[in-house]
């Protein structure tokens, strides 16, 4: 996944501001020490959002002179730390290299465009709780998708329907496994409109997800 916290410092460069990576987190004392040298304590722990505050005291970022660059908060500047952050820090340099950008790109041009269609019509949401019942909810998203795609784009097959489905057979037991196993799991129209979308070459969401 992309690094959410870029939102974050690309905010705090616009407004000219320390990003969060300025301040020096000492583990020993367990304090971060900012640009000046001054150290910031724990303020306050947020379970929920599984992340400790840290911050200096309102007088010694009062008397500061590169407070306009710090903060524009009037109890003085804090940072955020989460619980995990080691792992965080781990995961954020995995994303930086090239394999990690290059799946980005590839999720964002194969998997977005298909969770942006579903959450037009309200599928971004979750219904049932359970793995197993989230699969039956994803294959039935795919399935509306499917037949959006047959209404929108669907044709006369130019091949029959006998060779069409020799075809989608084939194309399907390349992919050994779980692309097989659902399409025969489907019901008898569920499969015509697997054939009719690859009949009309169009991307099918069921079978590349």
């Amino acid at each position: 996944m992309p690094d959410l916290g870029k939102a974050s410092k690309k905010r705090n460069r616009q407004n000219n501001i320390f990003t969060a990576d300025r301040f020096h987190y000492d583990p020993e004392l367990d304090v971060y020490i900012c640009p000046k040298g001054q150290q910031l304590k724990r303020k306050t722990l947020h379970p929920k959002r599984a992340s400790i505050d840290y911050g200096a005291s309102k007088k010694v970022c009062s008397a500061c002179d590169l407070r306009d660059q710090c903060t524009r908060n009037k109890t003085g500047r804090t940072v955020k730390r989460h619980l995990r952050q080691e792992e965080l820090d781990q995961m954020r340099t995995s994303a930086k290299g090239a394999k990690s950008k290059r799946d980005i790109k590839t999720r964002q041009h194969l998997m977005e465009r298909s969770f942006a269609r579903a959450k037009r019509y309200g599928f971004d949401r979750a219904r049932w709780r359970g793995l197993w019942r989230m699969h039956i909810q994803e294959y039935l998203i795919c399935a509306i998708q499917n037949m959006q795609i047959l209404v929108d784009h669907g044709a006369i097959p130019k091949c029959s329907p006998a060779i069409a489905l020799k075809q989608t057979k084939a194309t399907i037991s390349k992919n050994k496994g779980r692309t097989a196993t659902i399409f025969e799991a489907l019901s008898k129209p569920f499969r015509c409109c697997v054939v009719m979308c690859f009949t009309q070459r169009r991307g099918l969401t069921l079978i590349s997800a």
